[in-house]
This record gives structure tokens, sequence and C-alpha cells, in this order.
């Protein structure tokens, strides 16, 4: 079989190519060709193999570019729904944390006009709410200090006014720990008080929706009243003790009937009152 030889005038004149492009492609070896001496030869079929590959080269690019606009667009589009339900899900997200905000605000200033002290930690004893009852009756605001520093800050006693309480004993910390504390009793008593006081916890665990120990909230009030009133209270109980222990001996000296007199009634009742105990108050 014989072979069609062209020149590169020839190749340039088919490929509607200047003479300088088809030189700088032979060279380059994009174009099938071959330098006999100086000139460059081209077998003819070759060359049409040539045009034909990059035919479909072009056709199957031409192809790949369509598949991939329509891929941009379906693409594009599948961006611009998700675009959208993001934008309206953020909306929806920013109402409801509005709606908490004011939610919260509204509680905070409820939980701030309560007249009891109210005190709310979190599972890792820290305290997250602190009210202004909470503050007036502690004479001490809220802390980020640990809770074994908790009864020194406030000054928390036992019930005994001298024993300092230890912090396994305070009643949130018991809340935060799963226990439930019905009614507790403690003197506070601090530099920021005139006088200690008395008050009276109630402390409950914080519990979510599934039953998981978030922390606890303790409530508690003064009772300082209660207690003078109870003292005082006592102590007219046992001044009515000591009048009835000595009413016998003060009806006999007044009718005479216990021997010879060694003291007037008026004497005798004087001693009795002396006997009394007197109203005693906390200190």
């Amino acid at each position: 079989m014989s072979l069609i030889l062209m020149t590169i005038d020839e190749v340039a004149s088919m490929l509607k190519l200047s003479r300088d492009t088809v030189y700088r492609l032979a060279s380059s070896g994009d174009l099938p060709g071959r330098k006999v001496g100086r000139a460059w030869r081209f077998v003819a079929e070759e060359i049409e193999d040539y045009i034909a590959h990059d035919f479909s080269d072009r056709q199957h690019s031409s192809r790949a570019r369509i598949e991939f606009e329509e891929q941009k667009e379906e693409l594009q589009e599948t961006i611009r729904e998700r675009t959208d339900e993001l934008t309206d899900a953020n909306g929806q997200l920013q109402t409801e944390i509005s709606e908490r905000q004011q939610t919260e605000a509204y509680l905070r200033a409820v939980f701030a006009s309560v007249g009891d002290g109210l005190m709310v930690a979190n599972e890792n004893y820290k305290l997250v709410l602190f009210n202004r009852a909470a503050e007036q009756i502690l004479g001490a605001g809220t802390t980020d200090a640990e809770p074994e520093q908790w009864p020194e800050i406030y000054g928390v006693y036992l019930a005994d006014g001298t024993t300092p309480c230890p912090a396994i004993e305070l009643p949130l910390v018991r809340a935060i720990g799963g226990e439930r504390v019905e009614h507790a009793e403690f003197v506070i008593r601090n530099a920021s008080l005139p006088a200690p006081i008395w008050v009276a916890v109630r402390a409950t665990p914080v519990l979510d929706d599934k039953g998981h120990l978030k922390g606890g909230v303790a409530v508690f009030h003064d009772i300082t009243a209660r207690k003078k009133a109870e003292e005082e209270c006592r102590c007219s109980e046992q001044r009515l003790r000591n009048v009835l222990d000595y009413l016998p001996q003060l009806m006999a000296s007044v009718s005479g009937t216990s021997g010879p007199a060694t003291a007037s009634p008026t004497d005798t009742l004087a001693g009795i009152l002396t006997n009394m105990v007197p109203p005693s108050s906390l200190n």
C-alpha cells in the first residue's frame, strides 16, 4: 500500500491553518508528521485520523460540557432549595430564641420579686440563679466559689448556732446529689448582717425531661421572728410551771396552815418571781 505524503503547505491548506501553526504543532508532536532533512512530510491517512479524532474529542468535550452544565444547574437548584430551607429554619430558630429570652427575662423578673430566697445551681455546683431576696437574707450575693467554701462565705451554722455547717450538709448540695430536703433550719451569722438570723430551707433536685439530674434548687426564708416567739413562749410556759410549782407554798403561806410563818405572803411571792426563768433572746 503506497503512502500519500503531504507537505506542510498542503496540511495547512487542509486544516485551514497557517504554515507556522502547522509547523509548531508538528514540532511539538501534537500533529503527526516526520521531518525528512529540513522538510516536514505528513502521511495523508494520519492527518485524516487526526482530524477525525479531534472532531470526536470535540464532540465528547461538548457532551461533557453539556452534562456538566446540567449537573451544575441541578446543584445550584439544590443549593437554592437548601438555602431557602435553612433560611426558614434560621428564622424559626431566631423566633424561638427570642421567645425563650423573653420567657427567661420574665422568669427572672418573677424570681427577683419572690419574697423567699431562691438559689439554683447546675450539676457542676455552679450557681446560675440567685434572686434579690436570697442576697438580702444572706447578706451576700452569688459566688463562683466551690461549694466547700459556701458555709464560710455566707456564715452558715447548724441549729446550735455555733457549729459551722459542713458543705455536705447544705440543702442545695444535697439536692444536686439527688436528695430532696423538705425542711432544714440553720443560723446565718456573718459580718454583713447586723445580727444572726434563723432560716428554714427546702431543696429539691432539678431533672430534665428524661429524668437526668441537672442541678438543684433551694428555697429559704427568714424564721428569726418565729424562733424568737417560740423562745418567748417557752419561757412563758416555764414561768407558768414555776408559779404552779410554788402555788401550794404560796397558798399555805397565805392561809397560815404550814406552821409558823417565817415570811410574809409578799416576800414569798417575791421569792417565787425571783425563781422564774427570765425571757431569753437569740444570740
